[in-house]
């Protein structure tokens, strides 16, 4: 049908170019000892970039019919005003990646309900609702020059955890991404989760002031990510990233060194073009604390007459380069300060062009290196520049929590954190 649709296109003088991408997924859901939902599914959606009457037309949909796709290009291009320059993708890639077969599902759904009997281990665990989703995912891209395969698969975990501790109530959320299953990792990670939500019960806030703080990789995660567009040249352009007029410039500590893997088969964004067929590298956007690399699709390199970076999707397997301190040796470091486990708020606290942040937090002070009490009510005010640019050391513990990229525990200094003491 795709074929079709280029030679009819063809035939009115219509270049068109078809990306596709199929998404294969597995997903259960328990419930305590109880599974809620099994489902598999199978997605196709359609990215039609169409050059018509000297205007670009792009159009998505969920199936193909020639003749209303046709149609709708024509009409669009009477009224789009959109005449900037594009490409249409041109050569060939091909990477054929087997889904991951082997996995059992009737297993794995076995041992999601076995891990409720962790209740008898910690009598505080009052509820668990657990979710697992398999994704395999293909990617084509076709016109009359080009033709562009790949696939990728990946293995989501979440959870939600609920202690109780006679009228004191805490609720825990926690997720990662894997390429391989493995239930022992998966256990793991849970009673990690529980052990730590556990200490939480009876906390208290803390005095307002300037601490050393650690700040855990899915907290630092969830800051990059929401900031992940800032390297975004289209973004810098319309002067709509917290890095305007930031380029090349010094922006946060040397330590801080950011990097993009999106031809790195073993990380679970795995990506060798973008969606206009540009192959995709790795890249260095923060060298030593330096913004030395901007993210390109064709329009944003066109407007500067450079080449696009393969970055038209945003970024893939984005994270901060690990240092070699454990989790042991950055609590040495701190000997006093403020352990943040968990933010919250990141879509009304932080401020995508100012890089202002100012998020609820939980966690843990520490002296003498050692845990004392548990904290809750307070608040991480500070901003981008200052949380990266004051970093001491950077953990071991890089870890990955989507598609989009994955972070190692950072030791700070000197960060503001209010609290109601």
């Amino acid at each position: 049908m795709i074929n079709l649709l280029i030679k009819k296109a063809k035939e009115l003088n219509i270049s068109l170019e078809v990306f596709a991408k199929t998404e294969n997924s597995h997903e259960i859901s328990v419930l305590n000892h109880t599974l809620e939902k099994f489902e598999s599914s199978s997605i196709t959606n359609y990215k039609i970039k169409a050059l018509c009457n000297g205007k670009n037309v792009v159009i998505e949909t969920d199936h193909i019919c020639v003749d209303d796709i046709i149609r709708v290009i024509q009409e669009a291009s009477e009224i789009t005003d959109n005449d900037d320059k594009d490409l249409l993708a041109s050569g060939s890639i091909c990477s054929e990646v087997d889904e991951d077969c082997d996995l059992d599902y009737r297993q794995i759904t076995d041992d999601l309900l076995s891990l409720d009997d962790l209740k008898g281990k910690y009598s505080e665990l009052n509820s668990m609702s657990l979710f697992f989703g398999h994704y395999y995912e293909i990617m084509d891209i076709v016109n009359e020059k080009a033709s562009f395969k790949d696939a990728n698969y990946y293995n989501y975990f979440y959870g939600e955890i609920v202690v109780k501790d006679q009228e004191e109530v805490r609720t825990a959320y926690f997720n990662f991404v894997f390429k391989e299953y493995d239930f022992d990792e998966i256990k793991r990670k849970l009673v990690h989760r529980i052990e730590e939500t556990i200490r939480s019960i009876h906390c208290v806030s803390a005095r307002t002031g300037r601490y050393s703080i650690i700040l855990k990789n899915r907290c630092v995660y969830k800051i990059l990510n929401t900031f992940a567009d800032m390297f975004s040249a289209e973004l810098i352009q319309k002067k709509q990233s917290v890095l305007t007029n930031q380029f090349e410039q010094q922006i946060f500590s040397p330590k801080i060194t950011i990097v993009e893997d999106p031809i790195n088969d073993c990380l679970v964004g795995k990506r060798l073009f973008d969606d206009e067929g540009v192959k995709t590298t790795y890249k260095e956007m923060v060298k030593d604390g330096k913004f030395i690399s901007k993210l390109y699709h064709n329009q944003s390199a066109l407007k500067e007459n450079g080449k696009s970076t393969g970055n038209s999707y945003g970024v893939r397997n984005m994270y901060i380069v690990p240092g070699n301190k454990s989790e042991y040796e950055l609590l040495k470091i701190l000997d006093e300060g403020i352990v943040i486990t968990e933010i919250e708020g990141l879509h009304a606290g932080v401020n995508k062009l100012t890089g202002k942040i100012s998020l609820q937090a939980n966690g843990y002070y520490v002296k003498d290196s050692k845990w004392v009490k548990a904290l809750n009510m307070i608040v991480l005010a500070t901003d981008l520049f200052e949380l990266f640019g004051n970093v001491k050391e950077i953990g071991n513990d890089l870890e990955f929590f989507s598609k989009i990229g994955g972070a190692p525990s950072l030791l700070i200094e000197n960060i503001t954190i209010v609290g109601k003491e």
